[in-house]
């Protein structure tokens, strides 16, 4: 019973950091899908053209572009999983407050529980933690995820109705 309040709390703040993961994390997937595009598009025109670019002699202009194309995917794909990590940092600190919590309750309550109650809050507490952890991180993903599916049937539509 009184592991619960702790819980309760960290719960709050379990749901306020997933919120504010998920709207910055939306936009950074869709940054991210966005500069993937022109990379795939490059390398699909380099392989089809690559007689023309090579009679044209133009492999270092090809390549050059290429690398400032890529060096702005990565930074996009590099913020995106960058906003990950500081997701799992914050959701690290709630379950070491929450451990935490429950280890100085019973060491407050020391004399009126058993050792073995103790022992049982503590897995407990380490098990309740992992839980959230992997029930925030695993809605977040399904919600992400989707987005870069979206906008590929988004582009191909778009692409399949354009005038040729």
């Amino acid at each position: 019973p009184w592991f619960l309040l702790p819980l309760v709390l960290v719960t709050i703040c379990f749901i306020a950091l997933q919120q504010l993961y998920l709207q910055s994390s939306r936009e950074l997937k869709r940054l991210d899908s966005i500069f993937k595009s022109p990379v795939y598009s490059q390398v699909v025109e380099s392989v089809a053209g690559s007689v023309c670019i090579r009679a044209a002699r133009a492999e270092r202009e090809f390549a050059l572009k290429f690398e400032h194309r890529n060096d702005l995917s990565l930074a996009a794909f590099l913020t995106f999983q960058c906003a990950g990590r500081w997701l799992g940092v914050r959701l690290d600190f709630l379950a070491s407050i929450i451990v935490l919590a429950t280890s100085l309750l019973t060491a407050m309550l020391a004399t009126s529980i058993s050792s073995a109650a103790a022992g049982l809050a503590l897995t407990s507490s380490l098990t309740m933690t992992g839980l959230l952890q992997w029930v925030c991180v695993c809605w977040c993903q399904n919600v992400v995820r989707p987005i870069a599916t979206i906008l590929c049937s988004f582009i191909f539509e778009w692409k399949s109705n354009s005038p040729a």
